[in-house]
Order: structure tokens, then sequence, then C-alpha cells
């Protein structure tokens, strides 16, 4: 059952997240989710597959998670306290096909990717916070 599809037909406008100021109805929710899910499918994302979520706390983090599973994917969040190391262990050992990184870690996993022969994809959620 797709949970987000069905409130954003039911009640479209209702407020589904809060982030401080910024609030996105059920509607914009499904929709964001959907674009996303497209991209990462258009990107080669597989049904089964891994997709690491490397990104604070955040809509967009919530948004990347429930675009995975709704492209049929498997979401895997990643801790933001790691160093290099344990990240480059964390892409290799998840199976990751794509990284979805928050703009804060963009550094880091552009210091590692070439480490993470695995990782097919990387792309940015836009959370800078």
């Amino acid at each position: 059952m797709d949970v987000i599809a069905r409130h954003a037909e039911r009640q479209p406008e209702r407020v589904a997240l809060i982030e401080g100021e910024r609030r996105l109805s059920w509607r914009e929710l499904r929709d964001v989710r959907d674009r996303l899910a497209h991209s990462l499918v258009a990107l080669g994302l597989a049904p089964g597959e891994h997709a690491v979520i490397y990104a604070l706390n955040c809509i967009e983090s919530l948004i990347a998670s429930a675009a995975v599973r709704a492209a049929g994917a498997i979401p895997v969040p990643m801790n933001h306290r790691l160093t290099a190391e344990e990240v480059v262990h964390i892409l290799d050992n998840s199976e990751a096909a794509v990284v979805l990184v928050g703009d804060a870690f963009l550094p880091m996993v552009e210091e590692v990717r070439a480490r993470s022969p695995r990782v097919r994809a990387t792309s940015a959620t836009g959370s800078a916070t």
C-alpha cells in the first residue's frame, strides 16, 4: 500500500511534513517523491538494489528514503558522523548502487568516491543543514 499516495488523494493540501518554517503537503510530498523515484530509476537503480542515504535528518532525507522505496529499492541510512574510512567501508559492504548525499556531505563523498567502485551514481539531496 502506498500510504503517501493514499493521503495525497484523500487530503492533498493537508500538511504531511514540517521542518522549522517549511511545510510540505501530502500532494507536494507525493509529487517530489515520485519525481525523485523516476530519476533514480533513470539512473539505473533496480528493484531490490540498495541506495545509501547520507544526509542529516531533514525533509530531504525522508523524501529520499520514500523515493528509494517507491523505486522498489532498499534505503540504507548512513550515520553522518563517520570518518572517510568508515564511509568507504559502508559503501563497499552495503552493496549500494546509488548514494543520495546531503549537500553538507558532498566533499566527503567526492573524497571517497574513487575507493567505492560498486557505487554507480551519486545524487545530491539538496539538504544543506
